[in-house]
């Protein structure tokens, strides 16, 4: 039979089941109800197709339909059948279901098709549901619309977007959402975002596969389940790529990934094979990325609780800053020679800090809190420790706990510490602290201690070590071995060094102040440098060969050891002690002692 120009079929409680040919220039619409075409019925190449308000049209002839154009117009409207759909011209979906079945659950057998031949328009602000059937976009798809809105997947649903279309996210929604059954995108051509700058950006939620193009152009564009893909990735500036392989999961990106904006990675674990060169940042809140492909930018990189493993050269030079709040950013390039990078400032207050290259921070350095290691694990390193330095020198006044485990510190610049009671820097593995010539490290109060832990370290001091603040009766504590080639000021409070070693450098005491120190507990050591100033001396464990000039007005004390001054002793000050054999050996031009 030939259909006039539209047929209506209206009811809203009637199910027909219809055959037959459908010919003629016209437009089909199912209105209300159930319309089932089954096994005889044809379709001519020129009619469109509409299913709106309640209409539920399927698709069974067991065989191929093409329409020429197609319109899902309500969010209850439903195409449905285990046909697949031959879509010739736009099909406009305004809401509804796209299904295998009536019941629109999970299909017993093979998911339909509809191929979407002459693109997609998806800009109507409703809700649309991919249950259980197989979408083709073969043109350009043109999403987006106001915010709630979504595109539901469920049973297994896939889009696929090959070779030569098209998809074009030009709002930040609809949300591409999954649910019972989940669901998953093959992209083989450009996957875009050209509009919507929300907060929240566009999300993509089913598993995301991409062999051809993805580009985010505007605002943010998040893909929070990445399978293994060789296709490329771009971002532009001001934009944000947001891509996660999901909790558990590991992919590989072996196409590049480039571009001016920000990428910010989350959970699982990537491995970034291909060529990485993103100018504008490298970010991550969860997860761990390893980075093993050409690396040419990287950006300022921020990690909040992601791992960032860079494990190829980085050409970038400087790479404009890293900054830590948890998780880590592990450096090492260099295998099997470390590589040294230079980074325009670091900022450490939780997480860590770690790799086998070489840091040069040519501005500030701040440390608050967390980790500098040579491994990420964090423990005694099984080659040579890695280095970091502090050339544009190191900010360490905030309130936290810092832990350098097997990694050398140079501070060539000024080192500003202080915090308040509680708070300690740890040592471990060996580490080395170095201040060198024309370098300063200013204690402005008490704290951090200066601790040791498991395997202990070290502090070379060749420029000036000084205490300018702090007067609490426990002082400041340096604990790992100090050997002075420079010069040691206290002018504040109590500075207590328990474990000095042989030393050549100057020790100065102001008025009313307190140099403590002792070689350690059976361990003897040579200060061929002057002691001089107007506050005390109190001398602790182990022996000490005062060799050097002793011009002491404050008093000399001692709790434990031995000290033997057999330099030029001129003052010495009140002498008092309380444990220690203070043995002077040279003659004493004080007169008389106090």
């Amino acid at each position: 039979r030939r259909p006039p120009r539209s047929t209506l079929f209206p009811s809203p409680t009637l199910f027909r089941s219809v055959s037959g040919a459908f010919n003629g220039a016209g437009n089909v619409t199912v209105a209300n109800g159930t319309v089932d075409f089954v096994s005889g019925t044809t379709f001519g190449n020129t009619l469109g197709w509409t299913v709106g308000n309640s209409g539920t049209a399927v698709f069974a002839t067991g065989s191929p339909d093409t329409l020429t154009s197609l319109t899902l117009a309500s969010s209850s409207a439903e195409l449905t059948g285990t046909d697949t759909v031959n879509v010739t011209g736009l099909f406009t979906w305004s809401g509804g279901y796209l299904c295998t079945n009536l019941a629109c659950n999970a299909p017993t057998g093979s998911l339909a098709i509809l191929n979407a031949n002459g693109g997609i328009n998806l800009t109507g602000n409703n809700y649309e549901y991919l249950y259980g059937r197989v979408l083709n976009n073969n043109g350009t798809a043109t999403i987006g619309n106001t915010n709630g809105y979504y595109i539901y997947l469920a049973y297994a649903s896939v889009i696929n977007n090959p070779a030569g279309s098209t998809w074009n996210y030009t709002n930040d929604y609809p949300t591409l959402y999954i649910t019972t059954g989940g669901g998953s995108f093959n992209n083989g051509g450009l996957f875009e975002k050209t509009g919507g700058t929300s907060g929240n950006g566009t999300q993509v939620q089913p598993t995301f596969t991409n062999t051809g193009s993805v580009q985010a152009n505007s605002g943010i564009l998040y893909f929070p389940t990445v399978a293994t893909s060789t296709g490329s990735w771009s971002v532009g500036s001001g934009d944000t790529l947001e891509i996660a392989a999901g909790s558990g999961n590991t992919a590989t990106l072996s196409g590049g990934i480039a571009g001016a904006g920000t990428v910010y990675f989350t959970t699982g674990t990537f491995n970034v094979t291909g060529p990485y060169n993103i100018t504008g940042a490298t970010q991550g809140n969860g997860g761990t990325v390893n980075f093993t492909g050409t690396t040419t930018n990287v950006g300022a990189i921020t990690a909040t609780g992601v791992g960032l493993n860079f494990m190829s050269a980085i050409g970038q030079n400087p790479i404009p800053g890293v900054t830590i709040s948890s998780g880590y950013v592990n450096f090492s390039t260099g295998n099997p020679n470390p590589n040294t990078l230079n980074l325009s400032a670091v900022t450490l207050s939780n997480g860590e800090l770690t790799g086998t290259d070489t840091l040069n921070v040519t501005g500030l350095f701040t440390w608050s809190g967390g980790y500098l290691c040579t491994n990420v694990a964090c423990n005694a390193p099984s080659g040579n420790l890695g280095i970091l330095n502090a050339n544009g020198g190191i900010n360490a006044t905030g309130n936290g706990y810092d832990y350098q485990y097997g990694r050398v510190l140079n501070n060539n610049g000024t080192v500003t510490i202080g915090n308040p009671n509680g708070y300690y820097w740890y040592l471990a593995y060996g580490s080395v602290i170095n201040n060198p010539a024309g370098s300063t490290w200013n204690y402005t109060n008490d704290y951090p201690i200066l601790y040791l832990t498991t395997g202990g370290g070290s502090f070379n001091n060749g420029g000036l070590f000084e205490k300018t603040g702090g007067t609490t009766t426990t002082g400041t504590q340096v604990y790992p071995t100090f050997t002075n080639t420079g010069s040691v000021q206290v002018n504040s409070g109590i500075l207590y060094f328990p474990a000095v070693a042989n030393s050549t450098g100057s020790w100065t005491v102001g008025a009313n102040d307190t140099l403590q120190i002792g070689a350690g507990s059976s361990v003897t050591s040579t200060l061929s440098g002057g002691i001089t100033g107007a506050g005390a001396v109190n001398f602790a464990a182990g022996t000490l060969n005062i060799t050097g000039p002793y011009n002491i007005t404050g008093g000399t004390q001692g709790s434990a050891g031995v000290a033997n001054l057999t330099g030029t002793v001129t003052n010495v000050g009140p002498i008092s002690t309380s444990g220690t054999y203070l043995n002077f050996l040279s003659p004493i031009a004080q007169n008389p002692i106090p």
